[in-house]
């Protein structure tokens, strides 16, 4: 189970499964909103080693914003799709 806390009208899309033999989580978080917002994602994600945010937006095109150590606090620019991909 994956929530995401502190934005407004949102609902977090997740979705287990493997690739290159290691699990992965595949996060969607979709901001409607006309200004950015902050979430905190809950859920257990100790067995994952690696993040990687992607954004789509008027600005960008599915375009890796972030690739590091998982983290929970992600910023959703305003009207944008946020695909987070966890692996372990």
């Amino acid at each position: 189970r994956v929530d995401a806390s502190g934005a407004k009208e949102l609902a977090p899309v997740a979705f287990k499964g493997e690739k290159d033999g290691k699990q992965q989580l595949v996060i969607v978080l979709i901001n409607e909103q006309y200004q950015s917002q902050t979430v905190r994602l809950k859920g257990d994600f100790a067995a994952y080693k690696t993040m990687q945010v992607h954004e789509t937006s008027t600005a960008r095109d599915l375009a890796r914003t972030y690739s590091g150590a998982v983290k929970t606090d992600v910023t959703l620019p305003m009207q944008s799709v946020i695909t987070i991909v966890l692996s372990e």
